[in-house]
């Protein structure tokens, strides 16, 4: 009984290490096939966008500011009724969900893009 649990046990930590180390990288689509790798970037460009927006925030009068908000709010429900889609199409399942991720990455990087700029630039930077 030792001399098999010792391979057993030797085999789960080889596999749980080597899970845990998954390496991020995009196919030639520019988008992830892992769906812990699509989840961080979708994390990390929301961050970005909510950054920006933050940012932007803080430079606007009153009137501007309601400008900004109608507007987030019709860019979120841009990207409800995308995601909708994108679940009819590829049903609700693990492809599904990949591709909900990597197209909600997608469209919260360009919207951060978008609202940088709108952010004035202190002189010497780009």
């Amino acid at each position: 009984m030792k001399q098999l649990l010792v391979p057993i046990v030797t085999m789960a930590l080889f596999v749980g290490i080597a899970s845990a180390q998954t390496t991020c990288n995009r196919n030639d689509f520019e988008v992830f096939e892992d769906i812990a790798c699509a989840v961080d970037a979708r994390n990390q460009a929301n961050a970005e966008m909510n950054t920006a927006y933050a940012a932007l925030t803080n430079r606007l009068g009153p009137q501007q500011k309601r400008a900004l908000k109608r507007s987030q709010d019709q860019w979120l429900l841009f990207l409800q009724a995308e995601v909708r889609f994108i679940y009819v199409m590829e049903g609700d399942g693990s492809q599904g969900r990949l591709e909900v991720a990597n197209e909600e990455e997608q469209q919260a990087r360009l919207r951060a893009k978008a609202l940088r700029n709108w952010v004035p630039q202190e002189q010497g930077q780009y």
